[in-house]
């Protein structure tokens, strides 16, 4: 029963009719997320992501999964499975991002100048959001210079601390890993 309703696939007219269209709905999937994401350099990612539904490992099969799976079925579906694609489709995978290139407000660039004097200022109006790698260059020097990395890396920890505390206030009655596992997903990475 699904919502008060038997199961589409337990109807007595449907049959073997119900593999078939489960069958044709995998590869539509399949096939308009090539179509759209084939190019992409996350594609690989959110396949693995998708994939990880289909691959059963019956060793991790217990009472209290199978308990765990009856409380949060649809979670998944609904929500990490969309949130974790999303996620590598916003390019949140480690890479080297372009924020100084393309003159993107950031955590770095405030601090960069609110800590800056007169000189630096001058260096961050003179190379901020150039496409060059002698502008980038002297940006990271600078920020190396500020300390920033350091900063920021206390700033990071410490929102890390406060966004947990506030998925276990917020979140009660809610799967409070799922949240935890996006959160650490995104911990740390150098984007």
């Amino acid at each position: 029963m699904r919502r008060g309703v038997p199961c589409w696939y337990k109807r007595p007219d449907v049959g073997l009719d119900g593999v078939y269209d489960a069958t044709l709905i995998q590869s539509a999937m399949y096939t308009t997320l090539k179509k759209h994401l084939g190019a992409k350099p996350y594609y690989k990612h959110v396949l693995e992501t998708f994939n990880v539904t289909d691959k059963p490992e019956l060793s991790q099969f217990t009472m209290e999964k199978y308990e765990a799976i009856t409380k949060y079925k649809t979670s998944y579906y609904t929500f990490q499975l969309p949130v974790s694609a999303a996620l590598l489709m916003a390019a949140v995978t480690g890479k080297n991002g372009t924020d100084i290139q393309d003159g993107k407000c950031t955590w770095l660039a405030v601090v960069a100048l609110q800590r800056a004097n007169s000189a630096q200022k001058q260096l961050m109006e003179l190379h901020y959001g150039r496409n060059d790698p002698e502008s980038v260059a002297k940006i990271k020097d600078l920020y190396e210079e500020l300390q920033l990395p350091h900063t920021y890396s206390v700033f990071e920890e410490a929102t890390y601390d406060l966004i947990r505390t506030q998925i276990q206030q917020v979140t009660r009655g809610l799967p409070h890993d799922l949240f935890f596992k996006i959160l650490d997903n995104i911990f740390r990475r150098s984007i």
